[in-house]
Formats: C-alpha cells, structure tokens, sequence
C-alpha cells in the first residue's frame, strides 16, 4: 500500500470518528459532564482521531497545513497521558464549538477532491 493509500485510509477512519464525536456529544453541556460513559467515549475518540493524525504521511502533512495537526496530536497526547487530569468541559467546548465541525468540513474537503 502506497503512503498515499494509507493516508486516504486513516483519514476516512478520522471521518468516520469525527462523525460519531459530533453526532454523539449532547449539546447540553451538563447532561455531557454528568454521563461518564459518553465523556470516556469522547475522550478516546479524540486519542484515536490524534493516532491517526500521527500516522499520516509527512508530505501529506506539508500539502495540507490546514489540518489541526498540532492540536489534535496534542489533545490526544492529553487524553492518553493526562486521562485522570482531564477538564472535560474543555473536551466539551472542542466537541461542540465549531472546531470538530471545522475539522470535518477540512477532511470531507480533501477527501472529496
């Protein structure tokens, strides 16, 4: 498989968690704080969404800087070493304020050309 394959490959899978995360997280932040399960849930799509950001190409990501490669590496770097330690309302801002919908438009976008 092809560095080009495999990157078309881990960017579907983001797409497809992407989807989940957002279709998933209630828009009432309180009802996300008080369920355990759909915070632990969010959490670990966001450490799967940052391994398959890690796992893209480098010339993938010198020819798509608009892709939150900092971010999202870091956010999972957080979730996975820092999991007790989390601020879940911040996970909850991400989720809901227009950077995971962001994200989606992106990778949908060069998926799609």
């Amino acid at each position: 498989m092809s560095n080009n394959e495999r990157d078309i490959v881990h960017l579907k899978e983001m797409l497809d968690i992407l989807n989940l995360t957002i279709n998933n997280t209630p828009k009432d932040k309180a009802i996300f704080l008080d369920n355990v399960d759909i915070r632990d849930a969010t959490a670990l799509r966001i450490q799967a969404i940052g391994e398959h950001m890690r796992s893209l190409s480098e010339e993938f990501r010198e020819k798509h800087p608009e892709l939150p490669w900092r971010q999202a590496i870091a956010m999972r770097n957080i979730v996975a070493h820092e999991y007790g330690n989390l601020d879940y309302t911040i996970v909850w801002e991400v989720v809901t304020g227009g950077d995971f919908a962001s994200f989606r438009a992106d990778v949908l976008k060069i998926l799609n050309d």
